[in-house]
């Protein structure tokens, strides 16, 4: 990675267009904003579409622009099933005319993730400048809500498209990779997510994990979403069984969720800082809490995506709790990595029970906590995921090749 980021020749003017914002921030914004936070200032071109990012969360020094859409104000409506499939059709019209201020910037590459309306317009864009078009799959957005069957055929069609014929292709998973390329017939580069260039990676657990670790303190650190709300809760039920309590950390949960959240062992602290939320949880917790969803309408999204508070949760140095189905990514990468993670695949008060009984052995817990730090450096190091990207980005402007249009 040094080589490249002393040779800025190498990487090209790049205008990032798409939906999904680049901020210091949880998901996929956290992915955009670590992979760009060192990139060079004056070759870089944020153009965000239906969410702007927060203005003290952006990439300093960088051009931020917004990206009106036609639809934004409908899908935010009960006509959303109807909105959201006139703005996939339109999605690649949208890219013309080309605003002033891309055009000033003159960009070599175009770098967008297939999530919402506006990657279609990048994707048009960059063929119709040819210009190479970097595409970053963190979610199936084909399947990750319900849509009407005319919006399923448009995305995949574009998919169909535009995927085969990017200039790289980066997945946040090897099972997205393995789903696309069957789908699609391109293979792609896994792109983890990747720990913040401010966030050092333990060097080794906290010596509080030693001791008797009383009241024994799970953390969790995301949004509360799909059906985490009953994951935490089930972990806050097992935890009051041994008297242990837990932290949460991240965004207010909706309304529909705080009730299930309001236990006496329970604690929130709404969100804070990548180096803070380490700096917290090697001083107070025991271990980290990663839940994927068992609903079984999230399960093509739990099969292919990653979760990203998996690179945080193990940088921590302590050890981390995998709550999910054994189908979902996370499971499937733990148990791919043995020793990594204590996992849970029942949907139980019960198995979490067993698991927190099974962590009150110091030994368990160092051993877990030395693979989570090994495993960290291995596949989530900041630096591992700058230079895949930076790698591609560079080839393509040696490349220069595009395929034609339909």
């Amino acid at each position: 990675m040094d080589s490249l980021l002393t040779n800025e020749a190498s990487l090209p003017r790049l205008l990032y267009l798409g939906d999904v914002p680049v901020e210091r921030g949880l998901h996929g914004s956290a992915l955009l904003y670590r992979l760009l936070e060192v990139y060079p200032k004056n070759k870089l071109l944020i153009v965000e579409g239906s969410r702007k990012s927060n203005l003290t969360l952006q990439l300093s020094g960088v051009q931020y622009h917004g990206y009106k859409q036609v639809w934004s104000r409908l899908l935010q409506t009960r006509f959303h099933s109807y909105a959201s499939s006139a703005a996939t059709l339109c999605a690649p019209m949208r890219g013309r005319p080309v605003p002033d201020f891309v055009l000033s910037f003159r960009p070599q590459a175009v770098f967008t993730v297939v999530w919402g309306y506006v990657w279609a317009a990048a994707a048009a864009y960059a063929e119709r400048a040819n210009l190479p078009l970097h595409l970053v799959v963190h979610d199936d957005w084909l399947n990750v809500e319900a849509r009407l069957a005319l919006e399923r055929r448009l995305i995949d069609q574009r998919l169909r498209y535009w995927y085969p014929k990017a200039a790289s292709r980066l997945c946040v998973s090897p099972y997205m990779a393995e789903a696309y390329c069957r789908r699609y017939g391109a293979a792609a580069d896994v792109l983890y997510p990747s720990c913040a260039a401010d966030v050092p990676i333990a060097a080794e657990p906290p010596v509080t994990l030693r001791g008797a670790c009383d009241p024994f303190t799970v953390a969790f650190a995301g949004t509360i979403h799909l059906d985490y709300p009953q994951a935490l809760s089930r972990m806050a039920t097992a935890l009051r069984c041994i008297g242990g309590r837990l932290i949460v950390y991240g965004p207010e949960p909706h309304v529909s969720a705080r009730s299930m959240l309001e236990q006496s062992n329970i604690e929130m602290r709404g969100k804070v800082s990548s180096p803070e939320l380490i700096r917290q949880c090697r001083t107070e917790a025991h271990a980290m809490f990663v839940p994927m969803s068992f609903d079984e309408q999230d399960r093509s999204n739990m099969e292919t995506s990653f979760p990203s508070k998996l690179a945080d949760s193990t940088a921590v140095g302590i050890p981390v709790v995998i709550h999910g189905p054994e189908y979902c990514s996370a499971v499937r990468w733990a148990f791919e990595n043995p020793g990594v993670a204590e996992v849970v695949t029942e949907a139980t008060v019960n198995a979490l029970v067993m698991a927190l009984a099974r962590l009150r052995d110091p030994t368990r817990r160092l051993q877990l906590a030395g693979q989570a730090i090994f495993r960290c450096k291995q596949y989530f190091a900041h630096a591992r995921a700058v230079s895949l990207i930076y790698s591609q980005l560079s080839e393509s402007i040696s490349r220069r090749r595009l395929p034609a249009g339909p």
